[in-house]
């Protein structure tokens, strides 16, 4: 005989119904993503508030276990930086369809900046731009250095 007990059939089912019920939360933050993004209107996240949000809600990790500040920042993270690149498919272990969604979110292109009252000719961004590449620097003749003087 064994000194320990069995659980009940009851109990196994009824435990594991609570983990089927469960959303994961990189899910939940991309349903609500937009409404998230209203709501905060350009302040940073209050993660106590948001953890205590994600517990009501019964929201696990991707580890199956409850977020933490780290799990959750992490979580947001990933969340925003799909949709900043158009996507809205999130990959989760039980979402079979990973297709981005027909309508991607709009890309923002940016003007390429130049130094402000840089003319054609000037060639100091150009140099400022081969330094910071690490391209080496082509040879330049300076004219004004280069002529003879009377």
């Amino acid at each position: 005989m064994t000194g320990s007990k069995q659980p009940s059939i009851k109990l196994l089912f009824e435990q594991a119904r609570e983990r089927l019920n469960r959303q994961y939360l990189t899910d939940w933050l991309d349903d609500n993503h937009d409404e998230l993004i209203a709501h905060l209107a350009g302040r940073r996240v209050n993660w106590k508030i948001w953890l205590e949000a994600f517990k009501e809600l019964n929201l696990i990790d991707q580890n199956g276990n409850p977020p933490t500040v780290g799990t959750a920042r992490k979580a947001w993270l990933r969340v925003r930086t799909r949709r900043a690149k158009g996507l809205r498919a999130i990959i989760s272990p039980h979402d079979p369809d990973l297709r981005p969604t027909e309508h991607p979110l709009p890309s923002v292109s940016r003007q390429p900046s130049s130094p402000p009252n840089a003319t054609s000719d000037d060639t100091s961004h150009a140099l400022q731009i081969l330094a910071r590449r690490g391209t080496a620097m082509p040879e330049i003749i300076n004219p004004r250095k280069s002529r003879k003087r009377d």
